[in-house]
């Protein structure tokens, strides 16, 4: 399987950290960003790994409580649309190295209201969605506690 760029063969998958493929960020961002490859190109008859890297900083009153991660991959030549969870969520990921005591308070909306969360992720979106992704173009979105990133295109080819 060769990608273009070339560099989404060395993504960390199911990691949490910055790595090659990590979208840049501008200053002052708040949302969520993905990047993928422009082009998968297959050898043989195989499943693509249709790489997906991306960043999110939303504000923590929208991400407490918030339903995990979604993906939305759209087919280009039929319009079919396909979605999952990505199963990613800030419960999951920025947990502290050292757990709160059991007893601690809890942030008030306020705090929450004036904090944000952040973190990378790094997902093979074919593993989240029940289309097979296929030779053809295809639309990805991923949306999170009131975020949506904006749609990258993939082309899969034989």
């Amino acid at each position: 399987m060769d990608y273009t760029p070339e560099f989404y063969k060395d993504a960390p998958l199911g990691e949490i950290v910055e790595s090659v493929c990590s979208p840049r960020l501008p200053s002052n961002f708040t949302g969520l960003v993905v990047q993928a490859p422009e082009r998968i190109a297959l050898a043989g008859d195989v499943l693509a790994v249709v790489v997906l890297c991306g960043y999110y900083q939303v504000v923590a009153s929208q991400a407490v409580g918030a339903p995990p991660m979604e993906i939305h991959v759209r087919r280009q030549s039929d319009g079919e649309v396909t979605s999952g969870q990505l199963g990613l969520s800030t419960d999951d990921l920025d947990e502290p190295e050292i757990p709160p005591p059991a007893d601690a308070p809890q942030p008030s909306a306020a705090a929450l209201a004036n904090a944000l969360v952040e973190g990378w992720f790094h997902v093979d979106a074919q593993e989240w969605v029940s289309m097979y992704l296929t030779a053809g173009r295809f639309d990805i979105v991923v949306t999170y506690a009131g975020a949506r990133s904006e749609p990258v295109t993939v082309e899969i080819v034989p």
